[in-house]
């Protein structure tokens, strides 16, 4: 977790280039040493998720449309991970679920996004 707090600094300054790449060098390492089913990784893939829906606001186009998929992915993941790791009423999970429906929303799914919350 320590080391996702200081890529949070990157992606607050705007230094989003290289918070993504920083994110995803700690998705690797975390993935080697603990393996993807654990709190740490299931932590990265939701910040990762949050700088791709960052940079989707900020971009145009195609690179807005697939910044946007991806951080729909990076979410989904996270949300799955987390409801298998932490259960489906701890609040990280429920976070996660608030952001990936808020994404949906924005994405004009407001099916989905409205499914995503009915199941909180």
């Amino acid at each position: 977790m320590k080391i996702s707090v200081v890529f949070l600094k990157h992606k607050m300054l705007g230094e989003h280039e290289h918070a993504l790449n920083k994110y995803v060098e700690a998705l690797h390492i975390y993935e080697d040493v603990q393996g993807k089913k654990s709190a740490s990784y299931a932590s990265t893939l939701c910040n990762l998720g949050s700088l791709y829906r960052l940079k989707a606001a900020e971009s145009t186009g195609m690179m807005k449309h697939q910044n946007l998929l991806r951080a729909e992915e990076a979410l989904t993941d996270a949300l799955e991970l987390r409801k298998e790791i932490l259960g489906a009423q701890h609040r990280e999970t429920i976070t996660t679920q608030l952001l990936l429906a808020g994404l949906l929303r924005n994405q004009g799914k407001p099916e989905e996004s409205l499914t995503m919350l009915q199941d909180i």
